[in-house]
């Protein structure tokens, strides 16, 4: 029979806390209706210090005034039987502590990057509702959360994302005895400088509180950790690694919101709650502006799919959310806590020796010590069930292997078929079919504008796009002023005379052909300061969700978008598909297609393709491309435009890996490497495949930037190449080997 508190049926308990023990139960009503809360019962040896349940009392009253779709709202506060509750809001989801456990276990080492700027964004949003709460007297009360970690930001299965336990964590230290029952205890790991010094707090004490739990949404680890006299120092001078050191992939536009909000100086961080959330909705408009609950919704499908089979709320994935997920998936493993010399590691002579008993040692204390520092966290109310997932043990990255070794098949004995029974001949890859979703697949003619120029609005700048030639059209420059953003477009050559700005950005379109290895750039002449700044052509148009498909360089293809098909984009968008194909020599070369186009493909490693649309959420239906084999002549035209056949590559002389690392490129290409600059190795190594020998160690670097920057199709590609050129005794060749067997479904 469950236990009752008063009007309230306890269903089954959430576990303890260092305040409180949480409950979820039923509130019945009139005519017998029931309504699900989550009930939270002071604990009873804290109900007998008085000036933290006067505390506790004066916050809950205040919590209970709260009113927003983002916090976790406060329904009853009230005092039975000597214990003192509050019957809160159930959120049907998980904690954010919970949702990264969990995404760790399933392969997630890091969120999703639009999903957790999302998730940051939204809990700013209840924040900011907080901090500018006014009393009766229409005075501010200046109420700060002291407490907003991920066990306290809950995230429902339908997408929707609430702070809980507001007011409660500033109860907690009423009294001043943090030492007491756990109080505070494991919520130090996310102070801010001023909140473990004791200093007086204000907003912006919690908007560094979420730049640590982005910090670890984007990188899989905590920005600091450790035992508690071990971290305050370090935490006290905020020295924590960066956030591109723990994960290169971060964009670093990102990477700067989440430094902003953690830096010391309480002037130069965000100012509040909403000017943080400003700056992330910006950054999602521009990166990926069709991302909506729906979206994190799809992710917590995935997470929790064994859940919902056993409560009969399964539902399948379609072809698109798979995509979804699946470009989502990092290739990699999450970072040890300094990173060895993989490239120069890996280039030693590969010998088998069998697990070494001291890594397993050094692997068995980290996932102890991780293990102790999550269990250490204080229970997060309304959606914390009495067990959490296993944090996932740290994994030193295996310097070319995106995933682990497959375990051995055991070896079965099967009958060998009968000869009247031959094997399947293998599918016909002459003629293929591409199947694009409109409300998936897309491209977007405006990615993320290049990085941000700050300008004096005191200063005159002069503004000069250096010539791009063919690799970049359309380049638009944006400006923010006092009044808002402004737009104008500049042609190469160009100057403008600007005034009164405070900042510029660029977006442009892909031109005809962008090689990795040329860059426009955008000269300011200020009266005090001259600044560039860089255009790259890759960052013209983004292919993020396009739909790629590995070729066949050697072969020659004809891309067809046939008419008559259901896809409708927004309304005035045109249907057009837009394309973009990785030639051997390292360059892109992109078009368009209209109904009824051909456009012709040779050279090409790999094909992307996707709709030209800026966001996907009116689009609806699909077109199925055709993709044929032809017989390569010299030049065809069609709707995609004009692209001259680059011929069949000739293998020539091969250069041998001593000659290799000899090149001046592949050393640089190597430092950068190991100092985790990945991306900027493409344009390095781009003239290394134009080289009178081919050079397999370009192609394996290439292969092995592709893996850090999670991008195993591209790299599957590069290594295939590697492996076909490079010489048997080639140090690299079992790990390569080993990274495409891993690749292999």
């Amino acid at each position: 029979m469950a236990k009752r508190f008063g009007k309230y049926e306890l269903v089954r308990s959430l576990g303890h806390g260092g305040m409180a023990e949480a409950w979820l139960a039923k509130a019945r009503g009139a005519a017998g209706v029931t309504k699900p809360v989550v009930l939270k019962k002071v604990l009873p040896e804290l109900a007998a210090q008085p000036d933290l349940i006067e505390s506790f009392i004066a916050e809950a009253q205040i919590s209970a005034t709260l009113s927003h779709g983002n916090i976790a709202q406060v329904f009853e506060f009230g005092e039975l039987g000597g214990e003192y509750f509050l019957a809160m809001e159930w959120v049907n989801g998980r904690s954010l502590a919970h949702v990264l456990s969990r995404a760790a276990k399933k392969g997630y080492w890091h969120l999703p990057f639009p999903v957790a700027a999302y998730i940051a964004a939204e809990t700013l949003k209840g924040l900011h509702h907080a901090h500018t709460r006014k009393g009766d007297d229409g005075k501010p009360l200046h109420l700060v959360h002291r407490d907003v970690t991920p066990d306290n930001i809950l995230v429902s299965f339908e997408g929707e994302v609430k702070v809980a336990d507001f007011g409660i964590a500033k109860a907690k230290l009423a009294g001043r005895k943090e030492t007491q029952v756990g109080v505070v205890k494991g919520k130090f790991l996310y102070f801010s400088p001023e909140q473990a010094t004791g200093k007086k707090l204000d907003a912006r004490a919690d908007v560094y509180t979420v730049g640590a739990c982005l910090y670890q949404m984007v990188t899989g680890q905590l920005a600091f950790d450790g035992p508690f006299m071990q971290v305050m120092p370090t935490l006290v001078a905020n020295k924590y690694r960066p956030v591109r050191e723990l994960n290169p992939e971060v964009p670093e536009a990102l990477e700067a919101i989440i430094d902003r909000a953690m830096v010391k100086d309480l002037a130069s961080r965000y100012r509040s709650a909403q000017q943080m959330l400003e700056a992330l909705t910006s950054w999602l408009s521009e990166n990926a502006p069709s991302f909506s609950a729906d979206r994190l919704k799809l992710l917590l499908d995935f997470l929790y799919e064994e859940e919902h089979v056993a409560e009969g709320e399964a539902r399948e994935l379609d072809e698109a959310e798979r995509d979804q997920l699946a470009a989502w998936r990092p290739a990699g493993k999450p970072p040890r806590a300094r990173s060895p010399d993989s490239t120069v590691a890996e280039l030693e002579p590969v010998v088998d020796r069998g697990p070494s008993p001291s890594g397993n040692r050094t692997l068995k204390l980290a996932a102890i010590a991780m293990g102790a520092v999550l269990l250490v966290a204080t229970l997060g109310l309304a959606s914390v069930l009495l067990t959490t997932d296993p944090p996932a043990q740290p994994i030193e990255p295996v310097p070319v292997k995106a995933l682990p070794p497959p375990k051995p098949t055991p070896v079965v004995e099967a009958p060998t078929p009968p000869p009247e029974e031959p094997a399947p001949p293998p599918p016909d890859q002459s003629h293929r079919t591409l199947k694009l979703l409109a409300d998936t697949h897309v491209v977007t003619r405006r990615p993320g504008s290049t990085h941000w120029k700050a300008l004096d609005p005191a200063s005159t700048w002069r503004v000069s796009l250096i010539t791009p030639g063919p690799l970049i059209a359309n380049v638009v420059l944006e400006f923010d002023d006092v009044n808002g953003k402004q737009l104008v477009p500049i042609k190469s050559g160009e100057t403008l005379q600007v005034r009164k700005k405070r900042s510029v950005g660029v977006t442009c379109e892909p031109g005809s052909r962008a090689a990795p290895e040329q860059i426009a750039t955008l000269l300011l002449n200020g009266d005090t300061a001259t600044q560039r700044l860089r255009i790259d052509p890759l960052q013209c148009a983004d292919y993020e969700q396009a739909k790629r498909v590995e070729l066949d360089h050697e072969k020659h293809y004809a891309l067809t978008m046939p008419t008559g098909s259901d896809a409708k984009l927004g309304q005035g968008v045109p249907l057009t598909v837009g394309w973009r194909v990785r030639l051997k020599d390292g360059a892109f070369s992109a078009g368009s297609l209209k109904p009824g186009g051909t456009a012709p493909l040779s050279g090409a490693l790999f094909l992307e393709v996707g709709f030209l649309d800026q966001t996907v959420s009116d689009n609806q239906g699909g077109v199925e491309l055709k993709l044929d084999e032809t017989e390569g002549d010299d030049e065809l035209s069609g709707s995609g435009g004009t692209v001259a056949r680059v011929g069949k590559e000739k293998v020539g002389p091969v250069m041998s890996y001593e000659e290799s690392m000899a090149l001046p490129l592949v050393q640089k290409a190597r430092s950068l490497m190991q100092r985790g600059r990945f991306p900027e190795v493409l344009p390095v190594i781009a003239p290394c495949f134009k080289e009178a020998k081919a050079v397999p160690e370009c192609y394996r670097l290439e292969g092995e930037a592709y893996v850090r920057m999670d991008q195993p199709e591209r790299a599957a590609v590069s290594y295939r190449r590697f492996l076909e050129l490079a010489e048997p005794k080639h140090p690299a060749r079992h790990s390569v080997t080993e990274f495409l067997k891993d690749q292999e479904p």
